[in-house]
C-alpha cells in the first residue's frame, strides 16, 4: 500500500468522523449499513468536492483514497477524534452467504496487493439493479499487512453526536458542519442498499469522463459473470434446464466487448489489450463449454470454476488497465508514490498474467470447460460472408 502523509491520514480520519455523525445522525443507518467500497467512495466525494489535500487516483473499482483507515468499522466517533494512530484493517466477511459466495473469494492471485484487498467489497443484494444477487462480501486472503498500530474502537451508536467534539485539521477550509450536512444529502441521494447501484450511479456523475464507459464495462462483466455463477449454483442444487447460464454468458460476452473497445480506443490502455483478450478468451471460452454440457452433469466443481473466473477476470484482466488508470489517475501530495509503485507492478505484470493463465487454464480443464479445436464453431467462408452482409443489412440505414 502507497502511504500516505501524516496530514493527509488527519485529514481523512477528521472527515471520517463527520461520516460517523451523518450516518448516527440517520435514525435509519448504522456504519454496518455501508461496506468499504461505499465508504472509499463516500469520502472521496467529499475530498473532491471541498477540494482537500488528500492523495487518490482511480483504480479496480472507481476511486480509491490511499489509507487503510477508509473502512466501515473504523469510523471514528467524536470521542475520539482524529489521531495519528493508524487504526488495523478488517476484512469483514462475516455476512456472506458461504465461503465461496463472492466474485473473487474462490483464490486470491499468488501475490495480491492491498488495494485489490481493500477493493474486493463489492456486494450482491437481491434487489440490486443487476438480476439475480446474493448478499456476499469480496476479500482477497492472505494479504500481508503493515504493524496496524492500536485498533480505533467500533463506534458506539447508541451515543449523541455532537459535531463540536471534532477538531479538523487547520488546513481543511470547510467546517465539520458543512462536512455533515454533505454527507447527510449524499447518503440520501445513492442506493446504499445495492452496491451494484451505487457504483452504477457513482460511475455516472463521478467517473473521469475519459474512463467512465471502461468501469461501466468492468461493473456489467462482472455482474453478469455472478449471473452465470447464481444460475450454475441454483441448477446444482435445485434442478432445471440451464437456461439462465445461457442468457448470462451472452451478456459477459457483450460486455466483455464492449471492454476491449474501450480499451481500444484509448490510447494509453490500447498496450494492455493483447493481455486483457488473451484472458478474456478463456473465460469466453469457458462459458461457451459450460452452455453445452448437460444440467445433469453441473456439480459444485463447476461453481467453483465460474468464482475462478470471477477472481481471474478482476484481479488479473481488468487490474491491467486498471493500473494504468492509477497511474494516469493520480492526484494530491502523494501521486508520485503512487505513479512509482504502479510503474513497478507493472513492470513484471505480464510475467504473473501469464503464470496465472496457465494456472487458471489447468483448473478448468480438470472440470471440462477448456474447448478443444473441434469445439469451436466451424465457420466456412460462405457463411461468413452471409453474416457480415447481414450485419451490414441490418445497421446501414436506407435513405430510399
Amino acid at each position: 500500500m502507497v502511504s500516505l502523509t501524516s496530514e493527509e491520514e488527519d485529514v481523512i480520519q477528521a472527515i471520517a468522523a463527520c461520516l460517523s455523525i451523518a450516518i448516527a445522525e440517520d435514525p435509519e443507518l448504522t456504519p454496518d449499513d455501508l461496506n468499504k467500497t461505499q465508504t472509499q467512495k463516500l469520502l472521496y466525494l467529499a475530498i473532491d468536492e471541498f477540494d482537500l489535500d488528500v492523495t487518490y487516483s482511480w483504480y479496480l473499482a472507481g476511486s480509491l483514497v490511499e489509507s487503510s483507515a477508509v473502512s466501515p468499522s473504523n469510523l471514528e466517533t467524536p470521542d475520539s477524534p482524529a489521531t495519528p494512530t493508524e487504526p488495523s484493517v478488517t476484512d469483514d466477511s462475516s455476512s456472506e452467504e458461504d465461503s465461496t459466495a463472492s466474485s473473487v473469494e474462490a483464490e486470491p492471485p499468488a501475490e495480491p496487493d492491498e488495494e485489490v484487498a481493500r477493493e474486493f467489497d463489492i456486494e450482491r443484494e437481491a434487489d440490486s439493479f443487476f438480476p439475480e444477487e446474493s448478499t456476499a462480501t469480496e476479500t482477497a486472503d492472505s494479504v500481508s499487512q503493515p504493524d496496524p498500530g492500536p485498533s480505533i474502537e467500533e463506534p458506539d451508536l447508541t451515543m449523541t453526536f455532537d459535531s463540536d467534539d471534532i477538531d479538523l485539521p487547520e488546513e481543511v477550509e470547510v467546517s465539520v458542519s458543512d462536512l455533515v450536512a454533505f454527507f447527510k444529502e449524499t447518503l440520501s441521494n445513492y442506493p446504499l442498499t445495492s452496491t451494484d447501484r451505487f457504483l452504477q450511479h457513482f460511475y455516472h456523475y463521478h467517473a473521469p469522463a475519459k474512463y467512465q464507459e471502461l468501469y461501466e464495462s468492468c461493473l456489467h462483466v462482472r455482474s453478469s459473470l455472478r449471473g452465470v455463477r447464481d444460475s450454475v449454483r441454483d441448477v446444482v442444487k435445485q434442478g432445471g434446464d440451464g437456461a439462465k447460464i445461457d442468457k448470462y454468458s451472452d451478456e459477459v460476452g457483450l460486455h466483455l466487448s464492449d471492454l476491449h473497445f474501450g480499451l481500444y480506443e484509448r490510447e494509453e490502455l490500447r498496450d494492455t489489450l493483447n493481455a486483457v483478450v488473451q484472458g478474456t478468451d478463456i473465460i469466453e471460452d469457458s462459458l461457451m463449454m459450460l452452455a453445452r454440457m448437460d444440467p445433469d452433469e453441473l456439480r459444485s466443481e463447476h461453481i467453483e470454476a465460474i468464482e475462478e473466473l470471477q477472481s481471474f477476470f478482476y484481479e488479473w484482466v481488468w487490474k491491467y488497465p486498471a493500473l494504468r488508470i492509477s497511474r494516469e489517475t493520480a492526484t494530491g501530495p502523494s501521486a508520485e508514490r503512487i505513479r512509482e509503485a504502479r510503474e513497478a507492478t507493472l513492470a513484471e505484470f505480464e510475467s504473473g498474467f501469464m503464470q496465472k493463465s496457465e494456472e487458471v487454464l489447468a483448473r478448468l480443464d480438470d472440470v471440462g470447460l477448456v474447448p478443444e479445436y473441434e469445439d469451436y464453431p466451424d465457420y466456412n467462408r460462405d457463411s461468413l460472408n452471409e453474416s457480415i452482409s447481414d450485419l451490414y443489412s441490418a445497421y446501414t440505414l436506407d435513405f430510399s
